[in-house]
Formats: C-alpha cells, sequence, structure tokens
C-alpha cells in the first residue's frame, strides 16, 4: 500500500509524501522479505528517483546503487 501511495505522491510531484510513503514500504518489505528481493530493488530505485528530484545526489546514488547491486545478484537471474 504505501508503495503505491509513493508512486501517486510522485506522479503529482508531491516528492516529500512520496518519499515517506517509500521509506515506510521499504522497512516493511525490509522486514519480510530477503534482502535482495527484487521488489526491495524497485522501491529502492524509486526512492533513488525521488531523493534526485529533490536534488539529493548523494541519497539518490546511493539507493540507485542499493538497486543496481539487488537487481544483480545471483538470486534475480
Amino acid at each position: 500500500a504505501h508503495n503505491n501511495l509513493g508512486n501517486l505522491y510522485s506522479m503529482q510531484e508531491d516528492y516529500k509524501t512520496a518519499l515517506e510513503h517509500y521509506e515506510r514500504s521499504l522497512t516493511f518489505k525490509s522486514k519480510i522479505l530477503p534482502s535482495y528481493h527484487r521488489s526491495i530493488g524497485t522501491v529502492c530505485h524509486r526512492l533513488g528517483e525521488v531523493y534526485e528530484k529533490l536534488g539529493s545526489t548523494k541519497e539518490a546514488e546511493h539507493y540507485y546503487h542499493r538497486a543496481a547491486e539487488i537487481n544483480q545478484h545471483p538470486a534475480q537471474t
């Protein structure tokens, strides 16, 4: 639910609210899924996009790298 709300707020360009929902989604998914689950990679990528829109380059890079690591993990192939 939080991921979908993050998508909605991101489309409306309400990036701060989108960020809150994506962070909640990541927290929840991290508790119930393996650390290299594709769904976690998707949320990390979306967090990277939002941080980039907010001008927070360092945070954006962090989440983009994490998403890339997850997507390249052997469990995803």
